[in-house]
């Protein structure tokens, strides 16, 4: 599943540090990321500029369900 993330802080940032909740992070503004594993993940955006920087956190912001499991059919045909 990817996932399209969007810097929404205010200010003048000028460096960002995304957190995806999957041991995965990216320094770009508006990043892509894939999750390949199903849970419930964490995602937080650290963004800096030369006063300081902030960190905004949101719990269980991103649901990655497993993929359903294709059901085998057989078709016999008729003779």
């Amino acid at each position: 599943m990817t996932v399209q993330f969007t810097d929404l802080s205010t200010g003048s940032s000028t460096s960002w540090n995304w957190l995806f909740g999957d041991g995965y992070t990216s320094p770009l503004k508006n990043p892509d990321h894939t999750y390949s594993a199903a849970g419930i993940c964490a995602v937080s955006l650290e963004a800096a500029n030369v006063i300081g920087s902030n960190m905004a956190t949101k719990t269980g912001y991103v649901v990655v369900m497993a993929a359903p499991t294709p059901t085998p059919t057989l078709t016999i045909p008729p003779s």
